[in-house]
């Protein structure tokens, strides 16, 4: 016989039995820790990877529709935003209005600026106001809705 059976052997049943308990609980340990644990982590690892990616195709395609926006931006839209920044007026919305001109939305702006930027506008540019809405906001600023546009098209 060989030692392994013979030291089995020698053993009562309650110490087989307690044996044989101790090593299925060994088992389901090895098993536990030694794999459900691990691929349960990479599990959470590949999703947080996942939602990071998944975060990201959002914003490139967020940045891809706002360059094809771009493409479709006329130079008198390009040379209004241009000169806006240049001046610190900040243009929240702007759209065509019709074919020659642009509606721009401006909410909290300075007046003084605002009057000195149309100024430059009209002046450097050749780029007129020709339909303006202004109410007061109530803090100093005034939120605008104006149309811009070169006269004579």
């Amino acid at each position: 016989m060989t030692l392994p059976a013979a030291l089995w052997d020698e053993r009562s049943p309650r110490e087989r039995w307690m044996i044989g308990a101790l090593a299925v609980l060994i088992g389901a340990l090895v098993y536990w820790y030694g794999l459900w644990a691990p691929l349960g982590s990479w599990r959470n690892a590949a999703a947080v990877r996942l939602e990071s990616a998944q975060r990201v195709t959002v914003e490139a395609e967020r940045v891809r529709a706002d360059l094809a926006k771009l493409d479709k931006v006329s130079p008198l839209e390009s040379e209004v935003v241009a000169s806006a920044g240049e001046a610190g007026v900040r243009v929240g919305k702007m759209e065509a209005s019709g074919d020659v001109g642009v509606t721009i939305h401006l909410e909290g702006t300075d007046p003084t600026k605002f009057l000195a930027w149309t100024r430059r506008l009209a002046e450097h540019k050749a780029i007129a106001v020709t339909n303006l809405t202004a109410t007061a906001a109530g803090d100093g600023t005034i939120d605008v809705e104006a149309v811009l546009s070169r006269p004579g098209g």
